[in-house]
């Protein structure tokens, strides 16, 4: 099983929720691999708000240090098992570009899109990470429903 998260630039909100699920998903011992991208950009480092954001709640290193932004494709979209988007529009456009794709955005399972934090401070980062925190069980409840399989 494999899901990706998308968001715009894939320097913010996707790879924070990539990272965090990453982690969530190994210590319930979720059988899945994570990615994520966005609807534009590419090759971005992870914004260093974001990286700091995670930092601070123990999600680090190398892999963070290395990721680079990459846009969603076709090549990526044949690898989704399931893609969670950040808003609406990502997802009806996702859906428009890859009909074979199983866009589904996140306000599915938090009643609301997630805002954009870019260029709006630490705090905005924080905000997104807290949303995030309380929506990983429902994303693993989500996937593992997706997969045919249970949370442990």
């Amino acid at each position: 099983m494999r899901v990706t998260f998308v968001c715009t630039g894939n320097t913010c909100r996707s790879p924070m929720l990539m990272f965090m699920f990453s982690r969530y998903a190994a210590e319930k011992a979720i059988d899945v691999e994570v990615d994520s991208a966005g609807v534009k950009g590419g090759g971005s480092p992870l914004n260093p708000y974001a990286a700091e954001t995670l930092a601070e709640r123990g999600i680090q290193g190398e892999e963070a240090e290395r990721f680079r932004s990459k846009v969603f494709d076709a090549a990526l979209a044949a690898k989704s098992d399931l893609v969670i988007t950040m808003t609406e529009e990502q997802k009806d456009l996702l859906n428009a570009q890859f009909p074979d794709v199983r866009a589904e955005c996140v306000s599915l399972l938090s009643g609301e899109e997630i805002d954009d934090p870019y260029g709006k401070g630490e705090e905005a980062y924080r905000k997104v990470a807290d949303l995030f925190e309380g929506l990983l069980e429902k994303i693993a409840e989500r996937v593992c429903a997706h997969a045919g399989a249970s949370v442990k």
